[in-house]
């Protein structure tokens, strides 16, 4: 409180100064991705027309895409649709990358591995020491970026140490099984052999309101939530998932040219600040309540069978439990 008091010359109430210095600590976080100069031409549309001009868009391009694929990559579909059910009798925990993933260690995951059960990770989980040293079953790839490289030259040609890192890990562990978009076939078969890859459909046509992992998918483009639709589509018994913390609203900033930016934070890491393409903070709130309305599409597909073992988190379509101790207790149990 002492320090904005003296600048200012006067005292502030608790509330004002904690405010202040919530704002100037979120100012000197470190920027990963520029902050754009606002684009006033972005305003002369609603969000919400906005969003159905790109689901139109989306339509007329994902479909005719979606329907080369499945001719392009017919063995991979016949694959992914002898998977369905196989998880029958036994439990999967899907882990999203969030704060909240720390709250397992390796002896509740490796006893959670012990008994069977399945366990899904996304993108680059290799960050998390705990989870290097029991190793998941399932990894599922979507971001673009991750593992990108040319299909002809395999692994010479990934280019940050990230992708090398993780390509090593997954070599130096044959049994982790690896999905990815369809379109992305190529370039990992060029990094793994290819009877443990197994791609998904990728494209998006929002209006189907599916979740199968075969068809067009109608939910946002989140890793998180693909391995959610690859679990939903093994039929366990039960899933429970952790590190879907999804605090993106709590973490929204306006700076002093009306840019907004997001703080982000993820398990392995530090905080930092990353511009958003939005036309303002009204367009990113509406996009962000698309990403909370389409995980109840999961919740009506099957409800009761999946549990967020996150007590905090703001994801608010699956039944959670009462707090941490009782969440790790049902993963052991």
């Amino acid at each position: 409180m002492k320090d904005n008091n003296q600048t200012l010359g006067y005292s502030l109430p608790d509330i004002t100064d904690d405010y202040i210095r919530e704002n100037l600590r979120v100012q000197s976080l470190p920027v990963r991705s520029e902050l754009t100069a606002k684009d006033e031409s972005l305003h002369r549309h609603s969000p919400m027309l906005m969003s159905l001009q790109a689901s139109i868009r989306n339509l007329r391009s994902d479909l005719p895409r979606y329907l080369l694929n499945r001719f392009r990559f017919h063995s991979a579909y016949r694959e992914l649709k002898g998977l369905k059910g196989s998880g029958r009798g036994r439990r999967a925990l899907v882990l999203g990358n969030g704060p909240s993933q720390g709250f397992v260690n390796r002896d509740i995951l490796g006893e959670f591995k012990r008994k069977g059960n399945d366990l899904f990770v996304v993108n680059y989980w290799d960050a998390n020491d705990e989870l290097l040293f029991v190793g998941p079953t399932h990894l599922v790839i979507s971001d673009p970026g991750t593992l990108k490289c040319d299909g002809r030259l395999g692994q010479n040609s990934l280019a940050n140490e990230q992708d090398l890192h993780l390509a090593a890990t997954l070599r130096a562990c044959p049994d982790i099984y690896i999905f990815c978009p369809m379109a992305r076939m190529v370039q990992m078969n060029a990094l793994f052999p290819r009877s443990r890859v197994t791609g998904f459909t990728d494209e998006e046509i929002r209006i189907s309101g599916n979740t199968s992992p075969v068809f067009p998918r109608g939910y946002v483009s989140m890793t998180l939530f693909k391995a959610l639709s690859l679990a939903l589509f093994y039929d366990y018994d039960s899933i429970f998932v952790l590190g879907m913390d999804n605090t993106y609203p709590r973490n929204l900033y306006c700076d002093v040219h009306n840019r907004v930016m997001s703080r982000e934070h993820y398990a392995t890491g530090d905080y930092y600040l990353i511009g958003i393409d939005a036309s303002d903070v009204a367009g990113e709130l509406f996009e962000l309540s698309k990403l909370f309305d389409d995980l109840k599409l999961f919740e009506r597909r099957s409800p009761l069978k999946i549990m967020n073992l996150d007590p905090y988190s703001l994801t608010d379509a699956f039944e959670k439990v009462h707090s941490i101790e009782a969440g790790l207790s049902r993963l052991i149990q």
